[in-house]
């Protein structure tokens, strides 16, 4: 285990990747993967856009901690794909900082714009919305972060960059 915990979470802004990277690279390590918009899902019955029209943000923000909350909980080594907004709850933060290793995958706006549009799980944001999220967010995922990644290599690379680093250290 390394000194900031057993687990690896991967986070970003909406739209980055987390989810595609966290599996392959559960793949690759052999460890459980946890998935956030999988976990509300199970729990609520609805997805993350149905949540913001149903009962709005705030729910779904609280539903977002309550799983990464739970996923880093156990003392099993596994890979979490957190929602983007967990990183701006304070204890969210504490826990990624105590309980696990924190891939940051970074993307331009641009690009972020082009795969929320392609996926109807996720709650609508405008380009306005997306830059103020990473305005607010980037100073935080610099606090967590463990790897800064740059979401425009493959999945295979980003992959590759991790589990090497983490076969060397656990």
């Amino acid at each position: 285990m390394s000194e900031r915990g057993p687990h690896i979470v991967i986070a970003g802004l909406m739209g980055v990747g987390k989810t595609s990277t966290a599996k392959a690279l559960a793949e690759a390590l052999g460890w459980p993967m946890r998935d956030s918009d999988a976990d509300i899902e199970s729990a609520s019955g609805r997805t993350g856009a149905a949540l913001v029209r149903e009962v709005g943000v705030c729910r779904l923000h609280r539903y977002e901690a309550d799983v990464l909350t739970a996923a880093l909980s156990g003392d099993e080594a596994t890979v979490v794909a957190a929602a983007g907004w967990v990183v701006e709850d304070p204890e969210c933060r504490r826990l990624m900082t105590e309980r696990s290793r924190v891939a940051v995958l970074d993307l331009d706006i641009g690009e972020l714009m082009t795969r929320i549009a392609s996926g109807d799980h996720r709650r609508p944001m405008t380009e306005a919305e997306l830059r103020s999220a990473a305005s607010r967010r980037s100073v935080l995922f610099d606090e967590v972060a463990t790897w800064r990644l740059d979401a425009r290599q493959s999945t295979v690379e980003l992959v590759a960059q991790v589990a090497a680093d983490v076969r060397g250290t656990t």
